[in-house]
């Protein structure tokens, strides 16, 4: 089996950042700098473990390298990296919550946020239907914002219904009065992770990330789907 080479660096190599708190779980960088290797792109990725809050200000350094060309971000950054944008796609809007960053040449920062159509894109891969599903999403961040309103978006292929839990008091309520001024499709907190009575049930929380974590949800209550 072949494999890409590893990039050779050097003084005009294009950097880009996957920012977290922690970074030691992050895939990206093995994935985009093997593809930057095949394609013969002169450019590496790099993990940066930088938190909470001094995400703000690295970003703002960091872009004052002209040769820092984008970033992306996992978990906990998600929300507070789109307040860093000049503009956001509307998905990242919608949501609140940033991903990927694009800086142009003048220095503007674009953001963008494709969770929720890598999930979509995942589901259509593996048979799994959610159009006219009730489904429920544990966790209430930037992944889960970005699920939530990629399946409630006004599309043809789109959920009957939405729920959103969180343990945190309040998240999930807050996300789900932010979506529902943008989708017509029914979209609510609920108190409970109780997985009985959904068509479809996502892991958008931390849980998993380490692998002595607990399940998100009670597996055993999980029910079969409906012919």
């Amino acid at each position: 089996m072949h494999t890409a080479a590893a990039p050779t660096l050097s003084g005009t190599t294009d950097v880009y950042l996957i920012v977290g708190y922690p970074v030691a779980q992050v895939q990206a960088p093995a994935l985009f700098n093997a593809v930057f290797a095949r394609a013969g792109v002169n450019a590496v990725m790099v993990p940066v473990e930088i938190a909470p809050q001094h995400l703000l200000e690295f970003v703002k350094s960091a872009f004052l390298a002209p040769n820092v060309r984008g970033l992306c971000a996992t978990v906990p950054h998600k929300n507070a990296l789109a307040d860093a944008m000049h503009t956001c796609s509307p998905s990242a809007r919608m949501a609140g919550a940033v991903n990927a960053v694009r800086r142009h040449r003048d220095g503007h920062l674009e953001g963008a946020l494709f969770d929720g159509q890598g999930l979509r894109a995942a589901l259509d891969y593996c048979g799994m239907a959610y159009c006219g599903k009730r489904v429920l999403v544990l966790g209430a961040g930037g992944a889960a914002a970005a699920i939530a309103a990629e399946l409630a978006s006004a599309t043809p292929q789109t959920a009957a219904q939405v729920s959103l839990y969180d343990p945190a008091p309040g998240k999930a309520q807050a996300l789900a009065q932010r979506l529902a001024a943008h989708t017509p499709v029914a979209l609510e907190a609920v108190h409970t992770n109780d997985p009985a009575g959904f068509d479809l049930v996502i892991n958008a929380s931390p849980l998993g990330l380490n692998p002595d974590d607990a399940l998100p949800c009670d597996v055993q209550r999980l029910e079969p789907p409906r012919r």
